[in-house]
């Protein structure tokens, strides 16, 4: 039993070592160890790898299929880029934490995850295509709708934060879109090499987070120990937003009244984030608050215990074919 733990959950597993390694530094060898990786570019280098890995391993021969179907694009992208953000500003103003609120609303602009979404929705049965053209809009987006979201929501939300918005959508096409394309270019020529390789791509991208979260944490480590009760009220309003963003976004869904095969990737893909943009973007511009990332990495951890079932339950709510 705890091999098939630790072999199947490995990646959370990692995360709870991380985070008490960071937290405890012990004789002060982790703050040492991140210093030396945040010194030398770790997180920069972290989020570029990652995404080449990421567009490596996405299998995009039929996205042209997707492309018609532009009013579910629509949709999960609205989801991702205005529904989220709304429901983030509005549970922002349950707690006075100043690092809950930037973590809520972190988590919220980001666009969908690259791996785990497009997994859950192959579970469910619904369209991987799809759900690849999603991901790949949302993130193409995400250079301009990254730093106006996050500028206007921090200035509503009166959190005094100045940010460096053509750096963040400069650091952002660089570090992000022109990896992932390079890697979506890179694929063609590679393929037979990459399906060959006894392990997943997305097994190296998950080790790389867990180096920038140990980065994270160690640097946040003042903050998160200081924030007590704090924590508790993150996790329940991380799960909040996701639990409030998969309800409307489902209601919006059967309003529309869209069958099995259409609404899949629409919707799991609508309320996915991604964990290493928003743990890029907190250890780079607001290292000062350490309850952010724990939000940020809240979230990642919820999405993926909720979503799993949400998508077995689609997956058994899907016609049997004859």
């Amino acid at each position: 039993m705890p091999y098939r733990i630790l072999r199947d959950q490995w990646f959370l597993v990692g995360l709870l070592v991380v985070a008490v390694f960071a937290l405890l530094n012990p004789t002060g060898l982790a703050a040492f160890a991140a210093g030396v990786l945040k010194r030398n570019h770790g997180t920069q280098l972290g989020i570029a790898a990652i995404f080449l890995l990421s567009g490596l391993d996405l299998e995009w021969d039929h996205i042209r299929e997707a492309i018609c179907d532009w009013k579910a694009t629509l949709l999960s992208l609205g989801a991702i880029f205005a529904l989220a953000p709304l429901l983030a500003w509005l549970l922002a103003h349950a707690t006075s934490s100043q690092g809950i609120r930037l973590g809520l609303l972190l988590i919220s602009v980001v666009p969908t995850t690259l791996a785990s979404g497009v997994v859950m929705c192959s579970t469910a049965g619904g369209r991987v295509a799809h759900a690849l053209l999603i991901t790949i809009l949302a993130n193409c987006l995400s250079i301009v709708i990254v730093p106006t979201e996050l500028a206007l929501l921090t200035a509503s939300e009166g959190l005094n934060i100045v940010l460096p918005r053509s750096k963040m959508s400069w650091d952002i096409f660089i570090l992000v879109l022109v990896p992932l394309l390079a890697g979506m270019g890179l694929r063609k020529g590679l393929a037979r090499h990459i399906t060959a390789l006894p392990f997943r791509l997305n097994v190296l991208s998950r080790g790389i987070i867990l180096i920038m979260f140990f980065i994270g944490a160690s640097e946040g480590r003042a903050s998160i120990l200081g924030g007590g009760s704090q924590v508790a009220a993150a996790l329940f309003l991380v799960v909040m937003l996701h639990l409030s963003l998969a309800a409307v976004l489902w209601a919006i869904i059967r309003v529309l009244r869209w069958e099995a095969g259409r609404r899949e990737s629409v919707f799991l893909m609508g309320i996915q984030k991604t964990l290493p943009m928003s743990i890029w973007l907190q250890t780079t511009f607001f290292p000062a608050h350490g309850l952010a990332l724990a939000v940020c990495v809240f979230y990642h951890i919820t999405q993926l215990l909720i979503d799993s079932w949400f998508a077995a339950r689609l997956a058994q709510t899907r016609p049997v074919s004859r």
